[in-house]
């Protein structure tokens, strides 16, 4: 297995757009598809006795202000409400969220002999993208830069900044080993529940010994088991997700927005300040979880502390330990709504139970179709669930993609809504 280059971006992604809508309009549209409105500028500044550069200026500025070219799937002359995706607009996403490109001829031809209007016709498009050499990987490219919270490809976590040049190469290697665990899962179409209960790492010489796990050497990453050591959770015990997310509240956070779906708003500073005179100095950080108990904290650390504290036994390099810096011995057990927590272990057991395929649902759902699903939200809640009774019970990463495609998300829109 080999990493690839993150080059996906959701700008990239809407800029790309337009282009597709371009390249994917039905024969015949042309100015009477809509473009008048945008030459309309043109000719009234030439009406103006404006320069031929002035108004070509107006136009085009027209265009990259119109809603048509900044939001993935508008269109603005439609009325407002419910409306099904015809072939070439099914194109246009399937070329954006597959391959954050322009539909090529063979989409093209698929949407004009409404191949693309059945189910049967968009999963033979869609199986074809996945197996293009140069661009069948982009989908998994921009899913994991946009939905897992890994360090970039130059960041340099701080928990290894004081490691200097080799802290910089196990940054690296820990997003590296994060991506191929992801990409194992897709192209072996593994189950998601793999994300956070892995009994597997993907490790060169350099980053199992940072981690204490022998029998690795040189500077290939190889699949190694680390079944017997603290790394059982996949992602949730990864280098990269340790390090990124530095500390309990960071870690704790991380699991519940990543996995569950479950956001918080930022904390109002003053409360915070207030806080933080009560605290004592130098307090320690069992001192730290236990005042957040009885502050006015509490509200959303009562979630987030129990969660993040399962992985005190990683310091901020993810590395194993067994005491903090002043002596003390790290705080593993934690109460999460009534469940004692005693690790990783117990954390993936929560989030397993808990809504954890719902959310990742709810993610796919949203990238092939350009918005963000809330699964607080009880039609976006419906939609993953409806997505994941679609597959079975033991369907893999690669088929919860696939599927995405044939479900009313993907194949229809609300007009005033990407």
């Amino acid at each position: 297995l080999t990493g690839r280059r993150r080059s996906c971006s959701i700008t990239g992604r809407r800029t790309r757009s337009a282009q597709a809508r371009v390249s994917s309009t039905p024969p015949g549209d042309g100015v009477d598809g809509g473009t008048h409105r945008y030459t309309r500028f043109v000719e009234t500044a030439r009406g103006l006795d404006l320069s031929f550069v002035d108004g070509l200026t107006a136009g085009l500025s027209a265009v990259f202000m119109s809603p048509d070219f900044l939001i993935v799937g508008s269109d603005s002359e439609s009325a407002p409400g419910p409306q099904v995706l015809d072939g070439y607009a099914r194109a246009e996403r399937l070329a954006l969220a597959l391959w954050d490109s322009v539909p090529d001829a063979e989409l093209r031809e698929a949407a004009r002999s409404g191949a693309l209007d059945t189910d049967a016709g968009l999963e033979a498009q869609v199986r074809r993208m996945l197996e293009d050499p140069e661009k069948g990987g982009r989908l998994l490219d921009g899913f994991i830069a946009s939905h897992f919270d890994l360090p970039s490809e130059t960041a340099v976590p701080l928990g290894l900044e004081a490691l200097g040049a080799r802290g910089t190469q196990l940054a690296a290697d820990m997003r590296q080993e994060a991506v191929l665990l992801i990409e194992a899962l897709f192209e072996r179409n593994l189950s998601v529940d793999r994300l956070v209960e892995g009994r597997t790492a993907f490790l060169n010489q350099r980053l199992a010994e940072h981690y204490g796990i022998a029998g690795v050497s040189g500077e290939a990453f190889e699949e190694v088991s680390t079944e017997g050591t603290p790394r059982v959770g996949g992602l949730l015990t990864s280098g990269a997700v340790l390090a990124q997310e530095g500390d309990l509240i960071h870690r704790g956070v991380n699991v519940l927005q990543s996995f569950l779906c479950q956001d918080f708003a930022a904390p109002d500073p003053a409360l915070v300040e207030a806080a933080l005179a009560r605290l004592p100095d130098n307090a320690s950080d069992r001192e730290q979880v236990e005042f957040r108990k009885d502050s006015g904290c509490a509200g959303c650390h009562m979630f987030i502390d129990p969660l993040g504290a399962a992985f005190e036994g990683f310091d901020g390099a993810g590395q194993p330990r067994e005491r903090y810096e002043n002596g003390d011995s790290v705080l593993y057990e934690s109460d999460y709504q009534g469940r004692k927590i005693l690790g990783p272990e117990d954390v993936s057991r929560v989030v397993l139970e808990s809504q954890m395929r719902r959310c990742i649902a709810s993610k796919v759902l949203g990238w092939v179709s350009f918005r963000r699903l809330l699964t607080i939200d009880r039609p976006d809640r419906c939609a993953a669930d409806a997505l994941l009774d679609q597959v079975s019970s033991e369907a893999g990463v690669r088929d919860l993609f696939i599927q995405s495609f044939s479900t009313p998300t993907f194949q229809s829109r609300v007009v005033g809504q990407p």
